[in-house]
């Protein structure tokens, strides 16, 4: 056993000392859309956003529009 543990550190003392250099993270990928804008103008800005950006905020309008849909048929009975 005690072989076993010195054959293991003279193989380390041996091996050499490498270095990578660590790897800068990744950023995500934009991705850019025209959207209207609110102001009543036909001219529509880009906004760029990450595709996870995108989802959330496709949720999140579907859901507005869900609950205007639901709150209409509310009104309208």
């Amino acid at each position: 056993m005690l072989t076993l543990a010195i054959a293991m550190l003279l193989s380390a003392a041996d091996a050499p000392a490498t270095t990578t250099p660590a790897a800068a993270p990744e950023k995500p990928k934009k991705i850019c859309r025209v959207v209207a804008e609110r102001t009543g103008s036909r001219v529509g800005s880009r906004k760029c956003l990450t595709a996870d950006e995108w989802a959330v905020k496709n949720r999140d309008d579907a859901a507005k529009l869900n609950t205007m849909d639901q709150s209409y048929k509310q009104t309208a009975q």
